[in-house]
């Protein structure tokens, strides 16, 4: 879970243990009942994700996401700037 500092409102990513994608929802108004649909976000790269999804607002208020892709080394990292979610490529 995460609070986009533009906008106030929470936003939660988690992996599905069915098709082990990452998916994103978020709140859609002030109450606490409004929230918009899941939406997956896939498979990184087309690997399946492991484990729980890590959050972090940096200092500018830029949330970042970070996650592990099955079978790899490697991390998958997102990027979310107004409850928007960016897959971020090249860097693992």
């Amino acid at each position: 879970m995460y609070q986009d500092d533009a906008t106030g409102q929470l936003g939660v990513l988690v992996v599905s243990s069915g098709d082990q994608a990452v998916w994103h929802r978020r709140q859609t108004g002030r109450e606490p009942d409004k929230w918009s649909d899941w939406e997956s976000l896939g498979q990184p790269d087309g690997d399946p994700v492991q484990g729980p999804v890590a959050t972090a607002t940096l200092s500018d208020g830029q949330v970042m996401a970070h996650g592990h892709p099955k079978g790899t080394s490697g991390s998958a990292w997102f990027r979310i700037s107004n409850n928007h979610v960016t897959q971020l490529t090249g860097i693992r």
